[in-house]
C-alpha cells in the first residue's frame, strides 16, 4: 500500500465513523420524541396543516395538536402574532402540564420563537407532485399559487438537507408521525 492509498483509506474510515454517529442520533432523536413536552411540525402556508391534523386528532394520545395559524386568528401583522402565539403556548404549558404538544408551524423562526429546541423542530415539504396536486387544488388564483410556491421554497432554502423530511403522500406523513409519536388509533 503507499502513502495515497493509506491517507483514502483513513478518510474512509473517518467518514464511516462520522455517518455511523449521525445515524445512531437521529434515531435518539426519534425515540426520546415521544416523550417530549413541546415539539413542531413545519410546513410551509397552504400545504395541509389543517387536514393533518383532522387525521392526527382522531388517535388517541396524551398529545394535542395546535395549529398555530388556525388557534391564532385575531392580529395584526407577524410581530403581534408571534406576541399572542407565545402567550397561547405559555398557557396551554400551564393548563395542561400532563399533556404533550404537537405545533403546526409556518417556519423555523416561530418555532423557536415559541419555546421549541430545534432537535425537537422537523420541517416536511411536499414533494413537487404532491405539491402540484395541492396547487392544482387552489382556488385563489394565480397570486395565491405563486405566493405559496414562494413560501415553500423559502423554506426548502433555510433548511439544511439533513433536516428536510420530504413526503410523498399526506398518509405517508401521517403513518411516520404516527409511529414517532406511538400515537393509536381508537379502534
Amino acid at each position: 500500500m503507499d502513502g495515497n492509498s493509506l491517507i483514502l483509506a483513513g478518510g474512509l474510515v473517518s467518514l464511516a465513523i462520522r455517518g455511523g454517529v449521525g445515524c445512531f442520533n437521529k434515531k435518539q432523536k426519534m425515540k426520546a420524541l415521544s416523550k417530549v413536552k413541546l415539539s413542531s411540525l413545519i410546513l410551509s402556508k397552504g400545504t395541509g396543516k389543517t387536514i393533518l391534523k383532522e387525521k392526527l386528532q382522531s388517535l388517541t394520545s396524551d398529545l394535542i395538536i395546535v395549529d398555530m395559524n388556525e388557534a391564532i386568528k385575531d392580529f395584526n401583522d407577524e410581530l403581534d402574532f408571534l406576541q399572542k402565539g407565545k402567550e397561547y403556548v405559555d398557557n396551554l404549558l400551564k393548563k395542561f402540564s400532563k399533556k404533550r404538544f404537537l405545533l403546526l408551524l409556518n417556519s423555523k423562526n416561530e418555532s423557536e420563537y415559541f419555546g421549541v429546541s430545534k432537535s425537537n423542530s422537523f420541517v416536511v415539504c411536499p414533494s413537487i407532485k404532491l405539491f402540484n396536486k395541492i396547487l392544482g387544488d387552489c382556488e385563489e388564483g394565480k397570486e395565491k399559487r405563486l405566493e405559496i410556491e414562494k413560501e415553500r421554497l423559502h423554506l426548502i432554502k433555510d433548511t439544511d438537507t439533513d433536516q428536510l423530511n420530504i413526503f410523498e403522500s399526506f398518509d405517508n406523513l401521517y403513518e411516520t408521525l404516527k409511529r414517532i409519536y406511538k400515537l393509536q388509533s381508537t379502534f
